[in-house]
């Protein structure tokens, strides 16, 4: 039993179902919520949005721990240092998984991801040190992590 809806958004109809959880819906798309201003329906300014951000950084965030998150993220996802050291692993091993062999080409495409052996929050000695790493698809890639928690985990409940 569809109904037809208006979304209070883009103004667009839509055809929705309702069930006991949302007997109506007011939007046509995750879209048009976000742009709209959220499940609330109230946008928010540029102020609020700046205040609640604000509110969220340092110590005044639930994730925080002695400082270090932040040096620790720029570190590692915008370093221009972690991009070359991944061209050079994936050069070094000519594009090609060291432990199935697979490599993109052909037709073929594969995800391949640089692996430091000697994990990052291990040793920050190793972290751009070109033996360090090794060029792994994301299956293979999976698996090497997997076992390395089965032997390196410490359960913290223990």
């Amino acid at each position: 039993m569809d109904k037809v809806g208006i979304c209070e958004c883009c103004k667009n109809e839509f055809d929705y179902r309702p069930n006991k959880h949302h007997p109506t819906r007011r939007f046509c798309s995750h879209k048009c919520v976000q742009k709209y201003g959220g499940r609330r329906g109230i946008p928010l300014s540029k102020e609020s949005r700046i205040k609640m951000s604000e509110n969220m950084k340092g110590d005044k965030n639930h994730m925080f721990v002695d400082g270090s998150s932040k040096r620790r993220g720029a570190e590692r996802q915008s370093s221009m240092r972690v991009r070359e050291w991944r061209k050079s692993v994936f050069k070094r091993d000519d594009y090609t998984c060291q432990f199935c062999g697979i490599r993109p080409g052909n037709g073929i495409a594969v995800k391949l991801n640089a692996d430091h052996i000697v994990p990052w929050s291990v040793s920050r000695e190793k972290r751009f040190d070109i033996d360090n790493g090794r060029t792994l698809c994301v299956p293979c890639h999976k698996e090497v992590t997997r076992e390395w928690l089965r032997k390196n985990w410490k359960n913290q409940y223990d």
